[in-house]
């Protein structure tokens, strides 16, 4: 028992020493300057750093104070639909020798999470729910229906007289999905 003791102090002081120097467990100190540049692709979207609004992406060498702040990124082209998408803790280093700190740069590819369907049914007309909330009907060709907050949503479509069908779509962000449903009687789903 003594021995299990024995390794497991050993296990965490090796756990411990392996992330010493990982950035995410080091916070800079407050009370000096640094230099934050921050870009997105695509470009234009908001960004917030402690809670202040520094504008619009491309940021760079943008003055900030050193510390550990949250970083939030929104994508608000549309208001109606703005989206977060970015929420993190972000280190801000004091500048070396009148330069950025390359670890106060922040680059990534952003996304929308919002997707669209592409949904064709037999029969060609049929009602259509989302979740259980009906989104609209088909009417023999394809029906596009646009900006579903991507994840799992369970597809339905009702064509009277019994004939029903369900499914589970993935809908993944900025791309369209195509799904055919049958719901002709007979068949089993």
């Amino acid at each position: 028992m003594k021995s299990l003791k024995i390794l497991t102090a050993l296990l965490a002081c090796a756990a411990f020493a392996a992330f010493a120097g990982d950035d995410d467990f080091e916070v800079p100190e407050r009370g000096e300057t640094g230099h934050v540049t921050i870009k997105t692709d695509p470009q234009g979207s908001k960004v917030y750093l402690d809670g202040e609004e520094l504008g619009k992406t491309p940021i760079v060498n943008r003055e900030f104070p050193t510390g550990r702040f949250d970083l939030v990124i929104i994508d608000d082209e549309n208001a109606k639909q703005a989206q977060q998408l970015v929420n993190m803790r972000f280190n801000v280093w004091p500048d070396k020798n009148g330069k950025q700190d390359p670890r106060n740069v922040y680059e990534t590819k952003t996304r929308m999470p919002w997707g669209n369907l592409e949904l064709t049914t037999t029969p060609g007309k049929c009602q259509v729910m989302i979740d259980g909330d009906l989104a609209d009907r088909t009417d023999g060709g394809t029906l596009t229906l646009h900006n579903i907050r991507e994840g799992d949503h369970l597809i339905e479509i009702n064509c009277g007289g019994g004939a029903v069908k369900d499914s589970l779509v993935r809908i993944v962000g900025e791309e369209t999905i195509k799904v055919h449903l049958n719901a002709k009687r007979g068949k089993k789903h």
